[in-house]
């Protein structure tokens, strides 16, 4: 990676960690609050409806931030040629993708984030610890599968690099 590059991706990296670490430490601060406000345990059968709908929404938002990272960065470096391209200016993906690195790893942040908030909402109604947990739990698991890696997004950038020298895509 070229010098300048690099000094670039490192400082939008640590940026990058910083705020998907924030991200994470909402899940502690969210057991917290559920503890403090006690909620009046109900039982209907209106709730395992209601917890049936929010284990779909959460197991699809997960499954869903899977995707929504590279998604996100190709159409934000789609977007960015265009505006290279409506300017005359030159396009390097190596440098475009330092710029999308923040948005393409808040975007599945925020999806796996659905299951502790509907999963807190379910607490709040049903006071249920078992399922808050089981919510936190697969909210976690969707931060640790899309937190953000540097050696992936430096093989992206080395890659790109490649591409912009004119050589052929590399094939695995």
């Amino acid at each position: 990676m070229e010098p300048q590059r690099q000094e670039r991706f490192e400082a939008v990296w640590r940026t990058t960690v910083i705020v998907c670490g924030a991200i994470v430490a909402a899940v502690p601060v969210m057991l917290v609050v559920a503890f403090l406000m006690q909620p009046q345990p109900a039982e209907e059968p209106s709730l395992r409806v209601m917890l049936l709908a929010f284990a779909l929404v959460g197991v699809v938002s997960v499954a869903a931030s899977f995707f929504a990272g590279r998604w996100m960065r190709e159409a934000s470096i789609s977007a960015a040629r265009a505006r290279a391209a409506q300017a005359g200016a030159p396009f390097s993906r190596a440098d475009a993708l330092p710029g999308v690195m923040l948005v393409s790893c808040v975007v599945p942040f925020a999806l796996a984030e659905v299951p502790v908030l509907v999963g807190f909402t379910y607490h709040a109604m049903s006071g249920s610890w078992p399922v808050l947990l089981g919510f936190a739990g697969l909210t976690l698991l969707g931060y640790a599968i899309n937190f953000p890696r540097a050696s992936t997004w430096r093989r992206l950038i080395d890659e790109a690099e490649a591409l912009d020298a004119g050589y052929a895509p590399i094939v695995s």
